[in-house]
């Protein structure tokens, strides 16, 4: 797949020149505010497509992947013979067992997304911690950009450490 591949500059500058200024569908930019539910939907849809689509595109592919190849193995063929339905075994044995790449594959798309974010914000002029970012690194605040990149650098930990967790539930045999 291509979406998955390109980078959210990109990826926002495309959609932001065929969904806003060519089709008129959504605004380029403007305030956020939160007295117009209506016109926040609009403000925010594009930069929430932007960042969403390039995940959703590795997830499918990485799902896809994962599940073809737990369908193959021997004890799917035995539930099949054993007669239970497609769907069953779909979502009993297939769906369960490929979960953990699956939840590999979301931790580590956080990070793209907090990297997509930051140049998200600064594409469609959204006031936020990624802004604030490329505030502090054009004006040379190097405390604030320390603290930033200290802020995401924990984010991204905390994030893993969730991953972490969920290996755990998904799988108890999975030990820290």
């Amino acid at each position: 797949m291509v979406l998955d591949l390109m980078p959210s500059f990109w990826t926002g500058l495309v959609f932001l020149l065929i969904f806003s200024l060519t089709l008129g569908w959504f605004p380029a930019s403007g305030l956020v505010t939160w007295d117009d539910p209506w016109g926040l939907i609009q403000r925010i849809a594009l930069p929430v497509m932007v960042l969403s689509v390039t995940q959703v595109a590795t997830m499918a592919r990485i799902t896809r992947t994962s599940v073809l190849e737990i369908l193959n193995e021997d004890y799917v063929r035995t539930a099949r013979s054993l007669g239970w339905s497609e769907l069953e075994v779909l979502f009993r044995h297939a769906l369960k067992n490929a979960a953990l790449p699956i939840a590999t594959v979301i931790g580590l798309s956080f990070g793209n997304l907090l990297n997509g974010t930051v140049i998200v914000e600064f594409i469609f002029t959204i006031p936020g911690v990624g802004n604030l970012l490329i505030n502090g690194i054009n004006s040379r605040d190097y405390q604030m950009v320390q603290t930033l990149i200290v802020f995401y650098a924990l984010l991204f930990v905390t994030i893993n450490f969730i991953t972490d967790l969920i290996y755990r539930a998904l799988d108890p045999r999975v030990t820290f």
